[in-house]
């Protein structure tokens, strides 16, 4: 389905970070699961409240979302099919005729990518960059645990579920986040998101160097 209202430029833009912070692609790479999932069961308790869901998600006009997540030797692939606005969720029966037609669109899928290796191997170099720019985003500035719970806010948690999370009270939470906003000069989940979209892109690829670094050294 074409993604309405957006242009080629906001998806070259999508792909250069956000799709890190996404439910599906982080539910394969980060805790290898592989198979056919439905939105709801990847997305972390308040998801559609998340920057992420508003500015990007929401704009691709799906209703619901499942996706065919298929590990290959140096990467993976999501095969994602949407509803659009106004259609109903996915049902029980089409979900279980994904399940059964996945072992073969799982070999296809291999099939084609293994005659692609050179280019499926400057990816997985591109995602690897781009992980430890995640992980290593607002190192200069702030503590461990801001970082950690500035992550699980980019990625759409709840206080409720960072607090579960973290193993720690959700008034310590608000007080590390409090902080980690003061310290990044941002007073939004708006302008965080922001801010680390355009942090990302000016990542250079250097290891574990916070891609802020790069983004205040270019900014006049």
């Amino acid at each position: 389905l074409p993604l309405k209202r957006r242009g080629k430029t906001t998806l070259d833009r999508y792909v250069t970070g956000p799709f890190l912070l996404d439910p599906f692609y982080r539910a394969a790479t980060i805790d290898g699961q592989f198979g056919v999932f439905q939105l709801n069961e990847l997305a972390p308790t308040g998801f559609k409240e998340s920057e992420y869901y508003r500015t990007w998600y929401r704009d691709c006009g799906f209703q619901d979302e499942c996706g065919l997540l298929i590990k290959l030797t140096d990467g993976v692939v999501n095969l994602a099919f949407g509803m659009t606005e106004g259609s109903r969720l996915f049902s029980k029966r089409q979900i279980n005729l994904l399940e059964a037609i996945f072992p073969v669109v799982e070999a296809l899928t291999r099939r084609h990518w293994h005659s692609a290796a050179s280019p499926a191997a400057d990816q997985a170099g591109l995602r690897q960059r781009l992980h430890v720019a995640l992980s290593a985003f607002g190192a200069s500035v702030l503590t461990r645990r801001e970082r950690e719970v500035i992550e699980l806010v980019l990625l759409g948690n709840s206080t409720r579920l960072i607090a579960e999370k973290l193993q720690i009270s959700t008034e310590t939470i608000k007080l590390h986040r409090k902080h980690a906003y003061a310290k990044l000069d941002i007073s939004s989940q708006a302008e965080l998101f922001y801010l680390f979209v355009d942090a990302i892109a000016c990542h250079t690829g250097s290891h574990e160097e916070d891609p802020l670094l790069s983004y205040h050294s270019r900014r006049p």
